[in-house]
């Protein structure tokens, strides 16, 4: 992601990724990724799919609270990815 910022498949790219975290059973995984497509592209079809998402899996809404500069594409780093 970090290396393709400008592509237009980042939105679905972060869709694909909730996806397979919600499938593996990964909540804060899903749920972080989920703010991330919130905040970076709110009025993404992705945006909307994944908050379907998390309210049809009852994703817990309060996991965490996420500052702005968590949820920037910028400060990505590769251990966000973990699966751990």
């Amino acid at each position: 992601l970090k290396n393709y910022k400008k592509s237009s498949h980042i939105p679905e790219s972060i869709f694909r990724l909730i996806e397979c975290y919600v499938s593996l059973g990964l909540v804060k995984q899903s749920y972080y990724f989920y703010k991330i497509l919130e905040y970076n592209f709110p009025r993404s079809q992705w945006a909307k799919e994944s908050e379907e998402i998390i309210k049809e899996k009852k994703i817990n809404k309060n996991l965490k609270k996420f500052k702005k500069k968590q949820l920037d594409l910028k400060s990505l780093k590769p251990e966000d990815f973990d699966l751990i």
